[in-house]
């Protein structure tokens, strides 16, 4: 059965990623152009990167610029807290 839209179309309404255990802003950046921010989860995977290693990496996005405060948000945070509708069980 033939696909209906290209490879990239079905990255932008059906798959979210993680930057999980790949701790490198060059590759972020790419995968920010190629899907868009809000497609990428901040996650770390331990116990197989320590949890000192992501706090690094989010430091090293901030100080380098890479990402904006609003955009530091989105990825650290709101990007999972409505994919996986978080809100919807706040009492």
């Amino acid at each position: 059965m033939p696909m209906l839209l290209n490879v990239t179309s079905y990255f932008h309404t059906n798959i979210w990623e993680t930057c999980s255990a790949s701790f490198n802003p060059s590759l972020l950046e790419f995968h920010r152009k190629e899907i868009g921010l809000d497609r990428i989860l901040y996650s770390i995977d331990y116990p197989f990167v320590q949890m000192e290693d992501g706090k690094a990496f989010l430091d090293e996005l901030e100080e380098g610029h890479v990402l904006t405060r609003e955009e530091m948000r989105q990825f650290a945070r709101e990007t999972a807290i409505e994919l996986l509708k978080l809100n919807d069980y706040i009492y």
